[in-house]
């Protein structure tokens, strides 16, 4: 686990990622905008891995995930209960098709129609973040609601 001074720093990047996609979503849903989108993407496959990866080491030892906040990451894990329909049909082709150019592009068949789950994708982790918040409770969990309040100050400013 992490020191605690470096999970309270860690608090206002998360919290950004959370504003952002929460911003991401609507506007996606409201313009359809392509690099609109792309952004929402991005913000949602570091939540999706932040909620459902694991600890650990390897290539990914500098990875933040949130059972590092939990004294015991048990805690987390049953928490979060299965990943939805959402994040299990969207978990490779976000990392496909976001940050690789892969022949799947052109494939049809193979390719993803990833606008389709904007809502259900935003939905399940915003959900995720509440019962992380809740699983959290205490002094913590306020660090990350009033991290995130500033961050949607910030992110909605620079609209």
């Amino acid at each position: 686990m992490r020191s605690k001074e470096e999970r309270k720093k860690m608090t206002a990047h998360v919290a950004y990622e959370v504003a952002a996609l929460e911003v991401t979503s609507d506007l996606f849903r409201q313009t359809k905008d392509r690099f609109v989108f792309e952004a929402f993407l991005i913000h949602a496959r570091s939540l999706r891995d932040f909620f459902w990866e694991k600890s650990g080491g390897g290539k990914r030892r500098n990875d933040v995930v949130a059972e590092e906040f939990f004294a015991d990451a048990q805690v987390w894990r049953s928490q979060k209960g299965p990943k939805s329909r959402s994040i299990i049909d969207t978990w490779k082709p976000i990392d496909r098709q976001l940050s690789h150019l892969t022949w799947e592009r052109i494939d049809r068949e193979r390719f993803t129609n990833l606008e389709r789950y904007v809502p259900a994708l935003a939905d399940e982790l915003l959900r995720q973040w509440e019962g992380f918040l809740v699983a959290l409770n205490g002094e913590d969990a306020k660090q990350f609601r009033d991290a995130l309040e500033k961050r949607r100050v910030e992110v909605r400013t620079a609209l």
